[in-house]
Formats: structure tokens, sequence, C-alpha cells
């Protein structure tokens, strides 16, 4: 038997945006012992779904951020960088974008 676990994004209207597989399991039913998940099988989809649910989650947030509140204007990009989310159930490693300020918001130094 195979099984396949998805993780569907919806938008706010609940239409679906993504579609990613976090993992295809290859179970056998022969044996009283098959039945349901190992711990092993367990740990690496709920790693696989918190390291995807993180990541749409970031994606999410920056793109509310990467334009100025002011004046709408995208907002340009120094380069990213790597960060590391620390998590209940495993660590997410994460690229970051380094943005600049808006050319229309004083800076106070």
């Amino acid at each position: 038997m195979k099984l396949k676990v998805q993780l569907v994004v919806c938008d706010d209207e609940g239409h679906a945006e993504t579609f990613t597989d976090i993992v295809v399991l290859e179970k056998d039913c022969e044996r009283l012992e098959h039945l349901g998940l190992t711990l092993v099988d367990a740990k690496q989809i709920l790693k696989s779904l918190q390291q995807h649910l993180v990541a749409q989650q970031a994606t999410a947030f920056v793109a509310t951020r990467s334009q100025c509140a002011d004046c709408g204007a995208p907002l340009q990009s120094k380069g990213q960088y790597t960060r590391t989310f620390r998590t209940l159930f495993g660590t997410a490693t994460l690229t970051s974008p380094r943005l600049y300020h808006c050319r229309c918001q004083r800076r106070k130094w």
C-alpha cells in the first residue's frame, strides 16, 4: 500500500494555492505489527511538515512586508541570508531577504 501525505495551502477565500508532497510511505499489510505509523515514520512526517509550514508562513510574512507601508513601493533587496528557526518539532532553515528602507521615509540616526 502506498500512502501520500500532502500539504495544501489555501488563500483566505479557501482556494488551494499550492500542493506540496510531504512524504510517500510504502506500508505492508501482512502482519499486525505493520498497522499504523512507526515512530520513525511519524518523526519524518512531522519534521517535513514543520519545515514546509514554517517556510510557507515566512514567505507570506515577507510578502506582506516587502512593500513600503507609506507609499506602497516595492522595497529594494540588499541580498539575502540564511536564518535558523528552532521549533518544538525540529529546526527549520530559511532564507531571509535584507531590504532597504524606502526613500519616502526619513531615517533617524
